[in-house]
């Protein structure tokens, strides 16, 4: 009883199933001795308790991430996507060329482009102060698709999308009485399946799909 909390190795004496669930977190965890792996239910999921270093951008203030290493140019398939934490209403990010930006407005994502404002409601309220996941699958001649949380947004009536690559991606707090915070910003220069993108959400290092990905803040960025 005294190693009770010490991990244990594939070859301890007396194990018949081990599941560490130290990698992380994920909707499954594995045993690693007999393979008997255990898969939570899909809205689910379990995540290791250590400390969660993200970016909080101070009220009024804007956090600049340059795109300029990983542009996507226009036509170019792609997913964008993020972790953050608001509580109240506003834009999330914008492109610094002022051709996109994302924010949410009571139950409702608003996108904005030069030619117009589309809303759409969302299933959950982004602006509660938790943690909501965000992402935009892209592909082109298609409808863009913006998923919260794993619920799927359709937006219905913007027929292309302009280049993601601007000179920044800028998340702001310019607009907001609160503080904002982001975490674990990536963008794939690929579009992925719809359980790709929920392998993604729910902690899965490897989505199988051909491409790459660049990570613009990752958990343990403090600045």
């Amino acid at each position: 009883l005294s190693e009770r909390n010490k991990r244990k190795d594939s070859y301890t004496d007396g194990l018949i199933s081990y599941w560490p669930m130290d990698d992380g977190e994920g909707m499954i965890a594995h045993d690693i001795i007999r393979n008997r792996h255990l898969q939570l239910p899909s809205d689910n999921v379990w995540w290791y308790n250590n400390n969660n270093i993200a970016l909080t951008i101070p009220q009024g203030e804007v956090a600049k991430m340059p795109l300029a290493e990983c542009p996507i140019p226009a036509g170019e398939d792609y997913v964008f996507e993020c972790w953050f934490r608001m509580k109240q209403d506003g834009t999330l990010f914008y492109l610094s060329d002022s051709t996109m930006a994302v924010g949410f407005s009571g139950n409702r994502l608003q996108l904005t482009l030069k030619n117009g404002i589309w809303e759409v409601p969302t299933p959950v309220t982004p602006t509660d102060g938790i943690w909501h996941h965000l992402a935009l699958n892209y592909r082109h001649n298609t409808l863009p698709i913006f998923l919260l949380d794993g619920h799927l947004l359709d937006v219905v009536g913007v027929d292309e999308l302009p280049a993601f690559a601007s000179a920044y991606l800028i998340f702001s707090s310019e607009q907001a009485t609160a503080e904002v915070d982001i975490d674990e910003v990536r963008l794939w220069n690929t579009a992925l399946s719809d359980e790709q993108l929920t392998a993604v959400l729910c902690g899965g290092a490897d989505v199988g799909f051909d491409g790459s990905s660049y990570e613009l803040i990752k958990d343990g960025d403090e600045n």
